[in-house]
């Protein structure tokens, strides 16, 4: 059984990245290594680990994906430019859906668009 979360598609984003609190909410497995990240108008930080494998589902997709877990407060989950490739090409439908072929499957699942603010 899973846990609906809601994650930024952040196509500027090079790792997935998942807050500290909720990979404790959610309970997530994750090993210590070495690294840093650099997030827009924040400073530098070390990461706090590696989650592998995780399990995820986007609409009727199915797959696992790696996180980085790092302090975070403005969102709880980033999905990368890495898994949007990897689901290429996509697309956001007029109703409000992000659309996208795996495989031989077509996929689609409801998204909020969300103005980020550039100021």
């Amino acid at each position: 059984m899973g846990v609906d979360i809601k994650a930024l598609l952040d196509s500027g984003a090079n790792q997935n990245l998942v807050s500290s609190n909720e990979a404790r909410r959610l309970g997530l497995k994750f090993a210590k290594e070495p690294g840093w990240i650099k997030m827009v108008d924040q400073p530098t930080r070390p990461l706090l680990g590696i989650a592998r494998g995780v399990p995820m589902k986007m609409g009727t997709w199915i797959g696992t994906i790696d996180v980085n877990i790092v302090p975070m407060k403005d969102y709880k989950m980033m999905i990368d430019l890495d898994f949007m490739e990897r689901v290429l090409p996509f697309s956001l439908t007029d109703d409000g859906c992000i659309q996208f072929r795996s495989g031989e499957k077509e996929h689609k699942d409801a998204v909020e668009h969300i103005p980020v603010n550039t100021n």
